[in-house]
């Protein structure tokens, strides 16, 4: 019996969302209505894994710190999560990971190759970077803005070994170096030309961008066509193009991955 139809059966009453992310002891509900705490001291009965039930509601501001309301048992938002094999140092109650991320890291563990050099715009903790960093033999700079973020950005580093890897605590656009990357990851939704601008200084003469806009439904090819004209207009040219669907954001709204070919 799936996880809503349980609850359901034995509570109707009850609003339920469809499903849940697991971190550890913690479980997460997405709703943007206020959830009845009767249903986290339920959850808590249904799992014995379960020490913690959080409701996501919303997410705040350009470091996406998420908004957490406590439903039941221990107020406890730290974690290590571990996922295909990579260690995250979480406060989940200030850091946003999404687990419904987790087939885009995982396929950036392979789309990455050995011996390329990285960099993270937007490392969060390694959100995206950490996968191919731990399995594929790469350098990388992981970029990260956030004081809080980055101090877990650090201990990421360490639970995985990779504590000699570059982080710097920076707004990306003050980044200086020069023509170093072969692979850039821009992880954050709503990017400038700013942004851009900074990623085409950092890019080698041939290079790939890894972008990720939230996209009306209706409208993927101009959002696409949008991006391919920035970079036009900033002095590169766009030579291949990948779209991949992450998931549904929103209602009409969905996440995108742009895997753009670039050279200058």
């Amino acid at each position: 019996m799936g996880f809503k139809s349980q609850i359901l059966k034995d509570y109707p009453h009850l609003t339920v969302p469809a499903g849940f992310k697991r971190y550890g002891h913690i479980m997460i509900l997405r709703h943007q209505q206020v959830l009845d705490e009767e249903l986290g001291h339920v959850i808590l009965q249904l799992y014995s894994w379960c020490k913690s039930v959080y409701q996501h509601h919303d997410t705040e501001g350009m470091s996406r710190h998420p908004k957490l309301r406590l439903l039941a048992g221990e107020d406890n938002p730290f974690v290590v999560y571990k996922e295909n094999g990579v260690l995250y140092d979480l406060d989940l109650s200030r850091i946003t990971f999404s687990g419904g991320n987790r087939h885009l890291r995982e396929r950036l563990a392979e789309t990455v190759q050995d011996g390329e050099f990285l960099v993270d715009m937007f490392a969060a903790v390694g959100n995206l970077s950490m996968q191919p960093l731990v399995h594929r033999e790469i350098d990388a700079i992981l970029i990260e803005q956030d004081p809080y973020t980055f101090s877990h950005l650090q201990k990421t580093l360490d639970l995985n070994g990779k504590e000699i890897s570059v982080a710097l605590h920076l707004d990306c656009r003050e980044f200086t170096q020069e023509s170093i990357a072969d692979r850039i990851f821009m992880g954050y939704h709503e990017i400038e030309q700013t942004h851009l601008r900074t990623a085409l200084q950092i890019a080698k003469h041939v290079a790939v961008l890894h972008l990720h806009p939230i996209i009306h439904t209706n409208s993927i090819n101009e959002g696409i066509e949008n991006y391919v004209n920035q970079i036009r207009g900033l002095g590169a040219t766009v030579t291949d193009i990948q779209n991949i669907k992450v998931k549904d954001y929103s209602p009409k709204l969905e996440h995108h991955e742009l895997i753009l070919q670039i050279s200058k």
